[in-house]
């Protein structure tokens, strides 16, 4: 679908913890029976506080605009400060090109339905083990591109270049955590790996693995082929920035994360 079907709504909210709890259960809910009775196609949201951008596809035939009674609904109950339309502009470069756009396109949705389908199970104030899943699947998601360990360091180097570390974190922090972080890129969480078997301890993962592995074997195929227009690592290195944003990492966690991953694979 061309990027002009798609829409956005700007939502406002006074912190982010309501945003979140909002987002995984009313959001969440009404996404879902759009996508039930066909009224939109792909969605998904970016974190922009104390805005949320969801940007959706309306399917053909159907009402353009399907969340304005809902929002209106939330507004007048205090769940939200604000809404507005906005017109979404795809980052179609830094995304490597229209095919690859529509790759990330795919992976945004499945990415964006997971998150808050995960963040509606976890007790309120709970981490969900954000840090360890965000590693795990973008390590898929490289892998899957066809990139070897060396080439991990390589975008996780691009994602902290874009992530200034804070001050106070040592060379000798970053290593210790590094070293954990080693056993989650190397973590076999393909198809066939024994802990995403239907009775395995990663069951529920099974689904978000596949999203990731998808985007990352479609992305290796555009670079292949040459329809990618930008460095492949460039690319995976965007697209771990943006599943950051959507699954709620700081940027001082972000960043903590990237350089002790980066360590992690050069300093090994």
């Amino acid at each position: 679908m061309p990027p002009d079907d798609w829409r956005q709504y700007l939502i406002t909210f006074d912190t982010r913890q309501e945003a979140e709890d909002l987002a995984a259960q009313e959001l969440r809910s009404a996404l879902a029976t759009l996508e039930t009775e066909d009224a939109i196609t792909r969605w998904f949201f970016t974190r922009k506080f104390p805005q949320w951008r969801v940007r959706y596809q309306p399917a053909p035939q159907c009402a353009q605009h399907p969340l304005d009674q809902a929002l209106e609904e939330w507004k007048a109950r205090g769940r939200i400060t604000e809404w507005t339309r906005g017109i979404y502009e795809p980052e179609e470069y830094a995304f490597g090109g229209p095919t690859a756009m529509d790759t990330a396109h795919t992976l945004f949705w499945h990415d964006s339905r997971t998150i808050l389908e995960h963040l509606s199970r976890i007790p309120h104030g709970g981490t969900g083990q954000r840090r360890e899943l965000s590693i795990m699947l973008c390590s898929l998601l490289m892998r899957s591109a066809g990139q070897d360990f060396y080439e991990h360091g390589d975008v996780w180097a691009r994602v902290a270049e874009e992530r200034s570390l804070p001050s106070g974190v040592s060379r000798e922090q970053l290593h210790r955590l590094g070293s954990d972080l080693v056993r989650l890129i190397l973590v076999d969480t393909g198809p066939k790996s024994p802990l995403l078997r239907e009775g395995a301890p990663l069951e529920w993962l099974i689904p978000w693995a596949e999203a990731f592995s998808e985007a990352g074997r479609d992305l290796g195929e555009h670079a292949r082929t040459g329809t990618l227009t930008r460095g492949l690592r460039a690319v995976l290195a965007h697209h771990v920035l943006f599943h950051f944003n959507r699954i709620g990492l700081s940027a001082t966690t972000q960043s903590v994360l990237a350089h002790a991953a980066a360590t992690a694979v050069f300093d090994t």
